[in-house]
C-alpha cells in the first residue's frame, strides 16, 4: 500500500471519527480505509485506533503519530508547490471544492474570470454538497455553507451570509396576488427543494414550532437553478438562495415577498489548509474569491 494515501487514511478517520464516516472523504470503501490502518499498525508494531463493534477510538500512540502524520502531509503539499515559492507568476495546479448550486452559480464565473487573468493555473473545481476532509482529498481550498467543524489545522475566513429570498413572478403575483403572511402560502402554488429538511423548509418562515404548514408543491426539483426558473416562469413561490436571483430581483423579473419571515442566514468560509508560510498562488486566489463574492446579496 501507499504509505502517504494510509496516512491521509488514518487522520480523515481521526477527523470524521470511524471508517464509515471517513470513507466519503476518501472516495473508498470502509473496508477499505480498514485495510489502511491495518497496513500502518503492522508497520509500526502499534495499536494506533482501538475497535469495538460499537465505536472506535484513537490510542495514546495513535495521538502521537496523528501529529506526525498532519505534518508530513502538510510537508508533501509544500514540497509539491515548489514552483510557486521561487516564481511571482502563479502556474500549476489548485483543487477546490464548493457546494454545488453556490459553486456553479457564483464560483464557477469568478474562477473563469481569473483564469483568464492567470492562464498558467490549472483550477479543479469539484461541486460536492457533502463535506469533505480537504487535507486527505487533496484541496487546496473549500467554500463551506454553515457552521464550521472545529479544526486545528484548518483556516476559515468568512464571506457574506447566505441568505434567503421567497419570491415570485408579477404574473403569478397579478393571478394569485400577494401573501402577507407564511400560513398564506398553503392556499398558494409552491416550488419545493427536494433536498430540505427540517432546518429549511416552508415552516422555517413560522416562528411558532408548534405550527406545521402543509405546502402542496406545484412543482419539486433538487436543483435550485431549475427552481429559480419555474419561479421565473409563474409557476409558482420559490424560496431561494438570493445570490441566485438577485439579478432578477433587481430588474422586477422577480418580486420579493415575506422578507420579515426568512429563515436566518447561514455562514459562509473559504477555508485553507493551516500554514505559516502559505502557498502564494492559493493566497492570492484565496484573496480573489474573498473580495468577488462580498456583497452578493441584492
Amino acid at each position: 500500500m501507499n504509505k502517504l494515501e494510509s496516512m491521509k487514511a488514518f487522520v480523515a478517520v481521526c477527523e470524521f471519527g470511524n471508517f464509515t464516516s471517513a470513507s466519503p472523504a476518501l472516495n473508498m470503501s470502509p473496508v477499505m480505509v480498514g485495510k489502511h490502518i491495518d497496513y500502518l499498525e503492522k508497520l509500526l508494531s502499534v495499536k494506533l485506533i482501538n475497535r469495538t463493534t460499537r465505536k472506535q477510538s484513537i490510542t495514546e500512540a495513535g495521538k502521537i503519530f496523528l501529529k506526525d502524520c498532519i505534518d508530513i502531509i502538510e510537508r508533501v503539499r509544500k514540497a509539491e508547490s515548489l514552483y510557486d515559492r521561487v516564481n511571482d507568476k502563479p502556474k500549476g495546479k489548485i483543487k477546490i471544492t464548493a457546494p454545488r448550486l453556490l459553486g456553479t452559480s457564483l464560483v464557477t464565473p469568478i474562477i473563469t474570470e481569473y483564469i483568464s487573468k492567470n492562464p498558467e493555473l490549472e483550477i479543479e473545481l469539484v461541486l460536492d454538497d457533502n463535506v469533505v476532509n480537504i487535507v486527505e482529498c487533496g484541496f487546496d481550498i473549500a467554500i463551506r455553507i454553515g457552521q464550521l467543524r472545529d479544526s486545528c489545522y484548518l483556516v476559515a475566513k468568512k464571506l457574506d451570509p447566505y441568505s434567503m429570498v421567497v419570491c415570485a413572478s408579477p404574473e403569478y403575483i397579478k393571478i394569485h396576488g400577494t401573501p402577507t403572511h407564511p400560513t398564506e402560502l398553503v392556499n398558494h402554488r409552491c416550488l419545493n427543494h427536494l433536498k430540505w429538511n427540517d432546518k429549511l423548509d416552508w415552516n422555517t418562515l413560522i416562528k411558532d414550532s408548534s405550527k406545521n404548514m402543509e405546502i402542496k408543491s406545484s412543482f419539486s426539483s433538487d436543483s435550485g437553478l431549475a427552481l429559480s426558473h419555474a419561479a421565473i416562469s409563474g409557476v409558482g413561490i420559490a424560496m431561494l438562495p438570493s445570490f441566485l436571483v438577485r439579478r432578477e430581483i433587481k430588474n422586477g423579473t422577480l418580486l420579493s415577498i415575506l422578507s420579515e419571515y426568512l429563515p436566518k442566514a447561514r455562514e459562509v468560509n473559504i477555508l485553507t489548509q493551516h500554514d505559516k508560510n502559505p502557498v502564494k498562488k492559493v493566497k492570492d486566489l484565496v484573496g480573489y474569491l474573498e473580495s468577488r463574492m462580498k456583497n452578493i446579496d441584492p
